[in-house]
């Protein structure tokens, strides 16, 4: 390509570092997606409640009950790449022996022997 002058050529990297910008948001949108589906999938179920781990043991965000490895069952249903964290992310669905249902996200996959069994 030849440019007629400086500002022809400096213009040009503006676009292609803007259409690159964009390319890279929106793949990253894509792949955050996946979380989102899943995530409004599970509210759809009656996973309502939020989860988050401290110290081995899972705590309801909304209620602060702590629950043991055998009041819980924990399953891994979706993962998705985090581009803020550069990590991936894995989304839980977790039942409790109360009935109370709700999605835990981490960086980690999380099974019934990662939480503490004693309260």
């Amino acid at each position: 390509m030849i440019f007629t002058n400086i500002y022809d050529h400096v213009n040009m990297h503006f676009v292609i570092n803007h259409v690159i910008m964009y390319l890279y948001f929106r793949r990253n949108r894509k792949l955050n997606c996946v979380i989102t589906k899943s995530v409004i999938e599970l509210h759809g179920m009656g996973y309502d409640q939020d989860f988050s781990m401290k110290a081995g043991q899972l705590i309801c965000v909304q209620n602060s009950r702590h629950f043991t490895t055998y009041e819980v069952a924990i399953r891994v249903i979706d993962q998705g790449y985090d581009h803020v964290d550069h990590c991936f992310k894995y989304v839980h669905s977790i039942d409790t022996f109360n009935g109370e249902k709700g999605v835990f996200i981490t960086n980690a996959i999380i099974t019934n022997s990662s939480v503490s069994p004693v309260e």
